[in-house]
């Protein structure tokens, strides 16, 4: 979540977007985020982020995703991971985690 408002700011700062559409992003992705279930940073989690993936390199964030990936697909069999990086996505398919979209 943090990387999401820190986008909204860095885009205000940089004039890409008003205030306006800043202050609406940021209530839709508030209000979207209110449903999301919130994965702490375990040591499994984080054990499991340290170790080699399919497809390297993968950046430590990435890493962390793919790892809480994988550990709440146990808790959620029917959990879809949606990203638009490719290096993402190609590791979570090889790691049979499915994709949404």
């Amino acid at each position: 979540m943090l990387e999401v408002h820190r986008a909204i700011v860095r885009a205000e700062k940089q004039a890409e977007v008003s205030a306006a559409d800043a202050g609406r992003v940021r209530g839709t992705f508030t209000r979207i985020a209110r449903s999301w279930i919130i994965c702490e940073l375990s040591a499994d989690i984080l054990d499991r982020a340290a170790k080699d993936f399919p497809i390297e390199p993968v950046r430590s964030r990435d890493a962390i995703h793919l790892a809480a990936s994988l550990w709440l697909l146990r808790v959620f069999p029917d959990l879809h991971v949606l990203s638009f990086d490719g290096r993402v996505a190609s590791n979570a398919e090889a790691l049979g985690i499915p994709l949404a979209g």
